[in-house]
């Protein structure tokens, strides 16, 4: 449910979120809110998609 949430706040608000470690960081339940642009980049890698 949190990662749906996420997706769908960030989709609608239409926010771009930049990685300042060149997207690799590690997406795991305790560190998810490090990196935003790398957590809604695993949320697309995953199959989520921007137009459902």
């Amino acid at each position: 449910e949190g990662c749906k949430g996420f997706f769908r706040r960030s989709i609608n608000k239409g926010v771009h979120f930049t990685c300042p470690f060149a997207r690799s960081c590690p997406v795991t339940k305790a560190k998810r809110r490090q990196c935003q642009a790398c957590r809604l980049q695993k949320c697309l890698d995953v199959g989520m998609r921007k137009d459902s």
